[in-house]
């Protein structure tokens, strides 16, 4: 029987000899959006379709585990994440129709208990309260803006005499630049309400207090 040999190298190049062996030993939450189920509940539910989806080797060609049937199978299903495919991942769905009979699920739970199937994946968690470090972290940043608009708020107000010293150089610039009496007439209009600002906080206690 001639086979593709991008095929016959699947158990080198192929996803579930490599991505799904990786996420299986170093990352379980990514193994779980793969599968859809710990590598735990995986196992379990493997070794109850075993008896009724492994097929028997030949010289003719390697048969695919049961394993890796019933991880093609949930794909198919659509009940895992999409992932990126590239020439490395290899599919065996094409590999062999012949093999992945669309019959061999149909009735491969058919002698298996419904509540041990229908319980595989209660103790998967799906929410738990926070930790004490969580918390403090959910909050840490809102005290650092907290803080930061304290800091704002109590900067000391500029002094009258600050404000027109910074006008005055306002003023400078624009008369090295030429053509500016519509700059001079605001500049001029600042300065009088800075000095109505200053002066209508004084209180005269003397004669010449105004004087200067």
């Amino acid at each position: 029987m001639w086979v593709r040999q991008i095929f016959l190298d699947r158990a080198v190049d192929g996803d579930f000899h490599n991505l799904f062996a990786k996420l299986r030993t170093g990352d379980t939450a990514l193994f779980y959006n793969f599968v859809r189920m710990s590598p735990q509940q995986f196992d379990f539910l493997e070794s109850l379709v075993r008896p009724l989806i492994e097929v028997q080797q030949t010289p003719l060609r390697e048969s695919l585990s049961s394993a890796e049937r019933l991880a093609i199978t949930l794909r198919a299903c659509g009940f895992v994440a999409a992932f990126a495919e590239d020439a490395s991942a290899i599919s065996s769905e094409e590999a062999s129709t012949s093999e992945l009979n669309g019959t061999d699920f149909g009735d491969a739970l058919g002698d298996v208990n419904f509540e041990d199937y229908v319980a595989v994946d209660k103790a998967v968690e799906t929410c738990g309260a926070l930790t004490d470090n969580e918390i403090v972290e959910i909050i840490r940043p809102q005290e650092a803006t907290q803080e930061s608009d304290d800091d704002v708020e109590d900067e000391p107000q500029p002094k009258a005499a600050d404000a027109a010293a910074g006008l005055a150089l306002v003023e400078r610039f624009f008369a090295a630049e030429g053509d500016a009496e519509e700059a001079f007439r605001h500049i001029y209009s600042l300065q009088n309400l800075i000095s109505a600002a200053r002066f209508g906080k004084k209180k005269q206690k003397k004669m010449t207090d105004y004087f200067s």
